[in-house]
Order: structure tokens, then sequence, then C-alpha cells
């Protein structure tokens, strides 16, 4: 038995290591449920400096979902 990584890459072409769920508007969803089935397009992966700069952004407006 092995283990194989599913390399995956972010927008800026760093390493991705999130798997963030958005809503209809963009926006990273931090509250609900932890998985959503069927939702394959729902989720986009980014690198950790990506993630914490659009959580930052999302904060600054209020939008914390």
């Amino acid at each position: 038995e092995s283990i194989s990584e599913i390399k995956s890459v972010c927008k800026c072409g760093a390493k991705a290591t999130v798997n963030a769920r958005m809503d209809d508007n963009g926006n990273i969803v931090f509250k609900g449920e932890q998985v959503c089935l069927g939702g394959n397009d729902r989720y986009v992966a980014m690198c950790r400096k990506c993630w914490l700069k659009k959580k930052a952004e999302q904060e600054a407006k209020g939008l914390y979902l």
C-alpha cells in the first residue's frame, strides 16, 4: 500500500495547501456545513498566503461567512 500526494496549484502559481469553499459571490465560507456534497465547483485550491489575504479582505468588509 502507498499514499500518493495529489498536487494542486494556487492561481498565483504556488503549491496549494487549502481547499477553500466559496459562496455564489466568491467569498470563502467559514461557517455552516464542513462539507458540501456534490459541490466540487465551489471549492478552490489556494496557497496559505492567498487564503490569508482573501480572509483578511473579507474580515475588513465584515464578511465572515
